[in-house]
C-alpha cells in the first residue's frame, strides 16, 4: 500500500514533504482509478496534517507541492464523476472544495486564476449560474489591470439579463486606461461600454446614470472621429483613407444617435475632405458630397 510504502508518521520533517509528494504523484499517474489517485493524494495531506511543521510553514515549497495536491485531488473528484455518474454532485462539490485549497495557497495570480477556472468549469457542469458568475469575477479580479476591462466586458456580455451587468460594465469603463493599447482602441472601447451602459440604464429607469453614460459617449465619440480623421491623414493610400471616413460616419451612427451637433460637424467635415466622385460606405450604405452635404440641413 502506499501508505505503507512510505511509512508516514507525525515524526516525518517538513523537508520531506517533497519526497512525500512525489511518491503520491508516481502511484496516481501510475493509474487510471480515480480512487488510487484520491488516496494517493490524501496521503500528502495526511502527512501534513499530522506535522505541526508542516502546517504552521509558509514556504514556497510546501505551499507549492499543496497547491499540485489540491488540484490533483480535486482532478481526481471530477474523474470520479464519470466511474459513478449517480454520485455526480457530490464528486463535483468535494472537487471544488480542494480546488478552494489550492487557491488559498496559490503563490501567484497566474495559480490561483488557473485553480479558479476548474472551479467555474465544475461550477457550469453542476448548472450553478450564481457561484458560475462568482467564480467568474474572482477570475477577472485576479487578472492584472490592463486585462481587467475585457475581462468585466466578457462577463456582462454573457449574462446581459444578470442585475450585476451595470456593476460590471462600471467596472469595465474603470479599466480602459489600464489596457496597453493606442487612444483610438481606448476610444472605441470606452464606446462599446457605454452604449451597454446606457442601454441597461434606461432599462432599469436610471436617468442620471443614463443621461451621464450618454453624455460621456458623445463625448468619446467626437474624440474617436478626430483620432479616426488623423489615422486617415497618415494613410498613403485613398482607399484606406476612405475607409477611415466611411468608419467617422459610422461611429455617429451607431454612437452619436440625438447629437446633432455631432453630426453636422461630422458631415461638413467629409464633405470637405471628398471628391466629386467619391463616396464613403456607412451602416451598408454609400453617402457622397451631396448626401452628406443634406445631413447639414437635416
Amino acid at each position: 500500500m502506499f501508505g505503507q510504502r512510505f511509512n508516514l508518521s507525525g515524526r516525518e520533517k517538513c523537508s520531506d514533504i517533497l519526497r512525500v509528494y512525489r511518491g503520491a504523484f508516481d502511484e496516481a499517474s501510475g493509474s487510471q482509478n480515480p480512487d488510487v489517485k484520491i488516496r494517493a493524494f490524501n496521503q500528502v495531506v495526511d502527512f501534513c496534517a499530522s506535522s505541526d511543521c508542516c502546517q504552521t510553514d509558509n514556504s514556497i515549497k510546501r505551499n507549492k507541492v499543496m497547491y499540485w495536491t489540491y488540484n490533483g485531488l480535486g482532478d481526481a473528484w471530477v474523474a470520479k464523476t464519470r466511474q459513478n455518474p449517480s454520485k455526480r454532485t457530490n464528486a463535483l462539490r468535494r472537487a471544488i472544495g480542494w480546488y478552494r485549497e489550492a487557491v488559498n495557497v496559490a503563490r501567484d495570480a497566474a495559480e490561483k486564476i488557473d485553480s479558479l477556472q476548474r472551479i467555474a468549469a465544475v461550477y457550469k457542469q453542476i448548472e450553478d449560474g450564481e457561484n458560475l458568475n462568482k467564480t467568474r469575477e474572482a477570475i477577472v479580479h485576479s487578472l492584472s489591470d490592463e486585462y481587467k476591462r475585457l475581462g468585466y466586458m466578457q462577463l456582462a456580455q454573457n449574462n446581459l439579463k444578470n442585475p450585476k451587468i451595470t456593476e460590471w460594465l462600471e467596472k469595465a469603463l474603470a479599466y480602459v486606461t489600464k489596457e496597453e493599447v493606442s487612444f483610438l482602441g481606448k476610444c472605441q472601447n470606452t464606446l462599446s461600454i457605454c452604449k451597454m451602459l446606457a442601454e441597461s440604464y434606461k432599462e432599469a429607469g436610471d436617468k442620471v446614470n443614463a443621461r451621464r453614460i450618454t453624455k460621456l459617449m458623445h463625448k468619446t465619440a467626437l474624440l474617436t472621429i478626430q483620432a479616426m480623421e488623423d489615422k486617415a491623414g497618415t494613410e498613403k493610400k485613398r482607399t484606406r483613407q476612405l475607409e477611415w471616413y466611411g468608419k467617422m460616419l459610422e461611429t455617429v451612427f451607431v454612437y452619436g444617435k440625438g447629437d446633432r451637433g455631432l453630426k453636422k460637424q461630422t458631415a461638413g467635415c467629409l464633405a470637405g475632405l471628398l471628391e466629386e466622385n467619391e463616396s464613403v460606405m456607412a451602416d451598408g450604405i454609400l453617402y457622397g458630397r451631396e448626401a452628406l452635404k443634406k445631413m447639414l440641413s437635416s
